[in-house]
């Protein structure tokens, strides 16, 4: 009978050990579950997240592991906000935000769930239960600071929404600099996303680029596939926004590539779509066929219908199949697209390659109206230089001027803003209107469509070098920053309205480095050129016809159209610099060019300053022939420079009187014997009085490559 006790102990242990191991097996699927919905919220599987999360909230629930549930819920609350589920998203949520022992046990879980609901709010756009659900967030999360980053971010993508961008940028490196330190990498990424979306807001495009790349590197090594994608996604387009396409199309084939074989048809449907219109653009219909044929292969989910017909119908209308092309423009119509900008935008593009000028002006006239309904002011220039172009086109003159006077006022806020640098789009619309103006003027007065010119030619040393969209800017001061965020929290929790912020924002310069040059007087009076110097002027109108303005001393200015169009020029500059290279470009080449360029000018001058336009600065005219057998530098002093107004400008000053020179030379290199090296050095040691130093050693450069310490003029 003592047996049975110890039988009875040994099935109670028994029972107790299985119990044991289907509680272990049982927290064991459900980590293993949890990990793998994180896993695939990571990798953007969000369809399999929405399938697979709310049984396991429901798990966690029951086995009475509320926080882990809470946690969880957070993530499929975030993940149906990216299926554009929230109605779903807010009810995942609402149950746990209710659970007192939750909020006692774990407020930072709560402040989670409020700053999720606030993201449903903002996806509605609800800015009253936005601020009302991070109020309640931050009464519980500020003394947890890894919950404060969460806070931080929310607050930031809260005000850029609202279009507070300078505020955001604050709460945002906030957000950044609190999550780095906490090893919080989602928020972190997150940060450097909406960072670089906010300060291409406010148009510092260098700083934007900034952390667009750092996104791409930090994220690219890490699991988070989802957020690299987009990275990839963003910044090129960044990169196309500041004129690198070269550097874009490679971000968008290598962020295909990503999608591809993650398998997720959605991002490589984005990148297609991308990669679709930028061959369209650069007229690469080819290319645009075969995005095109793999984006109706994956686009299973009919997520991409409108790009799909957009596709279509460009293409067809590009090789020739207008009839076609017209169809799918009408089908256009029952889709549902990004924006109602797109098909008149396009429309008008086709218009213009066709010169069908009466349907470009309908377009511009259909975007002009949405434009200045929706108050997109930084549109409108574009809109008007094409109601300008086609009216010119059409005839009607009078509506041409008007129209461009009209684009030139709209873009001078622009222009004259010390806080805002034009897109390469509106550089180059603003840069068309003066090709436009000089175009009209031409023939009616040379002496105005001169001076349209050479507002061109300064706009474009402008925008080049001092208004270069990646010239590191002044960053906003400490200051500034203390104000937006005070500011801004006041906002936030409702002790100040949304009038004050934009007070706030409206006022702040911080970049006073940009002159501004409209008020200079760009006119041929009081330009005094030395006896027999001529100046050739060139310049491109927007139908591709060549202009070249000629000044010669004691002569009016003329204007002479030449034969010769931009297609041909760029052909003939891409010859030249890849005979030039291969050692190849003879006397008979350049004579081909001089008698295009120079030769109808009828120049008398034996100093002759060229300044160039577009693909003209890559021909070396200094080179060209005017017989076929000797150069013209032979013949002639060529000079060059980039506008006469700067040439006009040098001119006002005494040329430096150089006192002395230094000369070096060494007639060997690579063992070899230069010639003319050691004579060429005697000959302009005649001219200063100098005696050169023949035989000159080397000095080390210090970089590990050897170096000659070459002249340097002194005063």
């Amino acid at each position: 009978m003592r047996n049975k006790p110890n039988m009875w102990a040994n099935a109670k242990r028994s029972i107790l050990v299985v119990f044991a191991l289907v509680l272990m097996s049982e927290i064991s699927l459900s980590q293993s579950g949890s990990q793998t919905i994180s896993s695939l919220y990571s990798r953007g599987y969000f369809d399999e997240v929405a399938r697979i999360a709310p049984a396991q909230i429901s798990r966690f629930s029951q086995s009475g592991r509320v926080a882990e549930a809470s946690d969880l819920a957070v993530l499929t609350c975030r993940t149906f906000i990216q299926l554009g589920r929230l109605d779903e998203a807010a009810q995942i949520v609402e149950r746990f935000i209710s659970d007192s022992s939750l909020r006692t046990r774990s407020p930072g879980s709560v402040a989670s769930l409020y700053l999720c609901k606030a993201g449903v709010s903002r996806s509605k756009r609800d800015s009253g239960a936005v601020l009302e659900n991070l109020r309640l967030a931050h009464s519980l999360s500020a003394n947890d600071s890894k919950t404060l980053a969460a806070y931080q971010l929310e607050v930031g993508r809260t005000l850029y929404s609202a279009g507070h961008d300078f505020a955001a940028i604050v709460w945002l490196e906030n957000a950044e600099r609190e999550a780095l330190a906490n090893g919080q990498t989602s928020i972190y990424y997150d940060a450097l996303r909406f960072l670089s979306l906010a300060w291409t807001a406010k148009f510092y495009y260098a700083n934007a680029l900034s952390y667009a790349e750092k996104l791409v590197t930090k994220s690219s090594i890490g699991e988070y596939e989802h957020r690299s994608r987009i990275a990839h996604l963003e910044l090129a387009s960044l990169l196309d926004l500041t004129g690198q396409p070269r550097r874009s199309k490679d971000l968008y084939l290598k962020g295909l590539a990503l999608s591809t074989r993650a398998k997720v048809n959605y991002h490589a449907g984005q990148f297609l779509s991308s990669l679709l219109l930028r061959s369209l653009y650069e007229n690469d219909s080819e290319s645009a066929r075969s995005y095109l044929a793999r984006l109706e292969t994956i686009d299973k989910e009919k997520q991409f219908s409108f790009e799909r017909l957009l596709g279509r119908a460009l293409v067809e209308n590009f090789n020739g199949n207008r009839t076609l092309s017209d169809e799918y423009f009408s089908k256009l119509a029952n889709e549902k697209g990004t924006s109602d900008y797109v098909v008149p935008y396009w429309k008008g593009t086709i218009a213009e390659k066709e010169q069908n000028w009466k349907e470009l002006i309908a377009n511009a006239h259909h975007l002009r109206k949405l434009t200045e309904d929706e108050n997109f002011q930084d549109d409108l220039p574009r809109i008007y230089y094409k109601l300008a172009l086609g009216s010119w086109r059409l005839g009607e003159e009078k509506s041409a001027r008007e129209y461009a006077a009209k684009a030139l006022s709209l873009f001078e806020p622009f222009r004259n803003a010390t806080t805002v640098d034009l897109s390469i789009a509106m550089m180059e619309a603003h840069h068309s209107v003066y090709r436009l103006l000089s175009e009209i003027h031409v023939t009616s007065d040379s002496t105005k469509a001169f001076e349209y010119s050479e507002l061109l030619k300064a706009n474009l040393l402008r925008d080049r070098i001092e208004r270069s969209m990646l010239k590191p800017r002044p960053d906003l001061s400490d200051p500034i920053r203390n104000q937006l965020l005070t500011t801004s929290r006041n906002y936030i929790d409702g002790k100040e309205n949304q009038a004050a912020l934009m007070k706030l924002e409206n006022g702040i310069v911080a970049d006073k480095q940009t002159a501004r040059l409209q008020t200079q007087d760009f006119s041929t009076q009081d330009l005094k050129l030395p006896k027999d110097v001529t100046i050739v002027s060139y310049e491109f109108t927007p139908s591709g016809q060549l202009l070249a303005f000629v000044l010669e001393s004691g002569k009016p200015l003329r204007a002479v159209k030449l034969t010769v169009n931009e297609e041909r020029v760029v052909n003939l500059a891409s010859e030249t610099q890849s005979k030039m290279k291969d050692r190849i470009f003879f006397k008979i080449d350049g004579k081909k060019i001089y008698d295009l360029l120079l030769k109808p000018l009828d120049l008398n001058s034996s100093h002759i300053v060229i300044v160039p336009d577009k693909q003209l600065w890559r021909i070396p005219f200094h080179a060209l022939s005017p017989d076929g057998n000797k150069y013209l530098i032979e013949t002639k002093t060529v000079s060059y420079s980039p506008s006469v107004y700067l040439l006009k400008q040098q001119l006002l000053y005494e040329p430096p009187n150089r006192k002395t020179i230094q000369i070096f030379a060494n007639d060997t290199f690579n063992r070899q014997k230069l010639g003319y090296v050691n004579s060429e050095a005697v000959s302009i040691g005649k001219l200063f009085g100098a005696s050169p130093r023949l035989n000159a050693s080397q000095v080390g450069s210090g970089n590990g490559y050897p170096s000659f310490r070459y002249a340097r003029p002194t005063r």
